[in-house]
């Protein structure tokens, strides 16, 4: 199951709200018991999302100038 952006959003509003289960976008519940197992679901929605995202291009351009 690949987690998406609003999953995330989610979770956290969960976190902010002291609920302990949401529901995904695709349906499915999910239940945390401690702060940690947060952190460690909100990492592998992060790297999920991530993963899904097309990869960022990098590009700059430099210009020289010559008082010439």
């Amino acid at each position: 199951m690949a987690f998406v952006q609003s999953d995330l959003d989610a979770l956290d509003a969960a976190m902010r709200g002291g609920v302990k289960s949401l529901r995904t976008a695709d349906g499915k519940t999910i239940e945390y018991q401690s702060v940690s197992d947060y952190q460690r679901l909100r990492a592998m929605m992060l790297d999920d999302i991530a993963a899904a995202s097309p990869a960022r291009v990098s590009r700059s351009i430099v210009v020289g100038h010559d008082r010439g």
